[in-house]
């Protein structure tokens, strides 16, 4: 039971990161960045 709450963990964290990638390219096609500088979620 631990090992797929584990490996269940495992991919939920694999697709908000994911999520997060596509969300950091949607903002930069919009140009976000220029219009508000606190958006950059680039580190």
């Amino acid at each position: 039971m631990l090992k797929f709450l584990r490996e269940r963990e495992i991919v939920h964290f694999q697709r908000f990161g994911e999520a997060v990638e596509k969300l950091r390219q949607h903002l930069d096609e919009k140009n976000v960045y220029y219009m508000n500088p606190a958006l950059n979620l680039k580190q």
